[in-house]
C-alpha cells in the first residue's frame, strides 16, 4: 500500500529501494535524512527516550511546527503498525 502511494506521489522507485540504507545513500538530502532519523528515534525510543542530540539534529532541519507535524505522523504510523501486529494482520 505505502509503496503504491509513494509511487503515486512521484517518489522514484530507486529511492524506495534505497530506504533500508538511507543513512549511507546519497539519494536523500539532509532534510529527508533528518526526517528518517527522527522517525527511527521515535520508533525505537523504548528504554532510551529521545537523546538531546537527536532532537537537536531534527530541529536543525525543521521548525517547531514542522517537527510537531512530523512527530504526529510518526506516532500515527507507529499506532497503525502496532494495531496490525497486535491483530496479527498479514503484511
Amino acid at each position: 500500500m505505502h509503496i503504491k502511494e509513494a509511487a503515486d506521489d512521484g517518489v522514484g522507485e530507486n529511492v524506495l529501494h534505497l530506504l533500508p540504507v538511507w543513512q549511507e545513500s546519497s539519494a536523500f538530502n539532509a532534510r529527508e535524512k533528518a526526517a528518517l532519523a527522527w522517525a527511527e528515534t521515535l520508533t525505537l525510543l523504548a528504554g532510551s527516550g529521545v537523546p538531546d542530540a537527536a532532537f537537536d539534529a531534527a530541529r536543525a532541519e525543521f521548525s517547531e511546527q514542522e517537527l510537531a507535524v512530523l512527530t504526529v505522523a510518526v506516532g500515527a504510523m507507529n499506532l497503525w503498525n502496532r494495531i496490525g501486529v497486535g491483530a496479527q494482520m498479514p503484511a
